[in-house]
């Protein structure tokens, strides 16, 4: 045998057949099954979990008709929470601040709107020259 070639043990073999049982079996049929499994959005995928998920700390809803949305169809539960609160959709430049500091707590009596980022700010701000 030629050097650096090792001949594998029936042992060997077995195991690797075991880790390989259910695998596709070539690239052709990689393919198919990507073509069949992966490219299905929203509820017909196979990994779908409700539509709701954790991002940066923060909860996303899956709502991809919504004027905001963002590309992959989710917008940040904060603000629909208080879009429903204040009976509209909020503008962009509007902010949705988390009173207890929790980005995941999007209970309606934690919520604060501010109408501009320099509000947010400078309630931010604020409460630090405080401490």
């Amino acid at each position: 045998m030629p050097k650096g070639v090792f001949k594998r043990t029936k042992k060997h073999r077995e195991n690797i057949s075991k880790a390989l049982k259910g695998k596709p079996k070539s690239l052709e049929h990689r393919k198919n099954l990507s073509k069949n499994h992966h490219n299905v959005n929203g509820k017909n995928n196979p990994n779908w979990k409700g539509g709701k998920r954790k991002s940066l700390g923060y909860w996303l809803i899956w709502n991809p008709n919504h004027p905001f949305a963002r590309k992959d169809g989710y917008i940040c539960e904060h603000r629909l929470v208080m879009e429903k609160k204040i009976g509209r959709y909020l503008k962009l430049s509007e902010y949705v601040h988390h009173k207890n500091g929790k980005k995941d707590d999007n209970r309606e009596k934690n919520l604060e709107l501010f109408f501009n980022l320099g509000n947010h700010l400078n309630y931010h701000l604020g409460k630090m020259s405080l401490n």
